[in-house]
């Protein structure tokens, strides 16, 4: 197999990345490059910097080339909006389709573009996804791509024409059944802990191996890493107003909440007249690792 892996450990250098596959359409200053670093990782920022936030299930993914390089669309299925513009809803939109950089293309030679932090998905896989509209692009940076495409330099791209993860996989939560109590709980799954790149195969496994009550699944040969979840966090009565971002990074790593307790920490955060932090800050959502 070939292939090629960005070593991309954070949403600033996935930008630049991904402005290089426009053509260079816009360069990140280093400042702001740290800043996104900093407060990308915080349900505040993604609830206060998504465009939508939808539950939903997806139904298909699929790979393609786009001005060389690979890109992967999902199609998801929503169940519920916990956030959306003007009239969108159910009726008019059931289904949300994401694009992404990235991915695994079979023909005419088998061919992958990977890198960590890549949100993946697999058909039939329930999550909460935070998503930026296509019409959220920088100004700057839609005008140039417009001309490209007019002019022919490039050609349409996935990445420019459907929605895309606020913050790469930080952006994904899991839903999942609790095997003991049959709960719903929302969840992330951090493969990155255990030195592992995410796949579609590997989240699907882990994923079925927690539901069935494993207490271990196989990742590779040989190896194996325990299926656990952080400790489901309880809604403090208020938010807290002294905590770190570093430790608000930390949590959402290792997140854990009730289906209920997580509707109602999105909604309190849409609400928030400060700056969005999570709710349930000072507790310790973590299992021991």
């Amino acid at each position: 197999m070939s292939g090629w892996t960005t070593h991309s450990r954070s949403f600033a250098l996935w930008v630049a990345a991904a402005l290089t596959a426009l053509s260079g359409l816009l360069a990140p200053s280093p400042a702001w490059a740290t800043r996104i670093m900093a407060e990308a990782m915080t349900l505040g920022f993604q609830v206060k910097n998504s465009d939508v936030i939808v539950r939903g299930t997806c139904e298909d993914a699929r790979t393609t080339w786009a001005n060389n390089n690979i890109v992967t669309t999902y199609k998801v299925r929503v169940k519920k909006y916990l956030k959306a513009p003007g009239k969108m809803d159910l009726k008019a939109n059931p289904v949300v389709t994401v694009a992404q950089l990235g991915g695994r293309l079979e023909g005419p030679l088998p061919l992958e573009q990977n890198y960590p932090n890549r949100a993946v998905l697999y058909a039939g896989e329930e999550v909460v996804l935070f998503l930026q509209a296509p019409t959220n692009v920088p100004r700057a940076m839609r005008a140039r791509y417009d001309e490209y495409v007019r002019t022919g330099v490039m050609k349409r791209s996935p990445l420019m024409e459907n929605y895309r993860f606020t913050t790469l996989d930080i952006s994904k939560f899991n839903v999942v059944v609790d095997p003991n109590t049959r709960q719903e709980l929302v969840t992330r799954v951090n493969f990155d802990r255990f030195g592992l790149l995410g796949s579609p195969e590997l989240v699907k496994r882990y994923i079925d191996a927690y539901q069935a009550g494993q207490t271990t699944v196989a990742m590779q040969p040989g190896a194996a890493m325990p299926v656990q979840l952080g400790r489901p966090v309880i809604l403090a009565p208020a938010p807290a107003s002294t905590v770190s971002t570093e430790e608000l990074n930390r949590q959402i790593l290792n997140y854990t909440s009730t289906w209920e307790n997580f509707q109602l920490q999105v909604e309190r955060l849409r609400n928030a007249t400060a700056t969005p932090t999570l709710s349930e800050a000072s507790q310790d959502p973590n299992v021991s690792e």
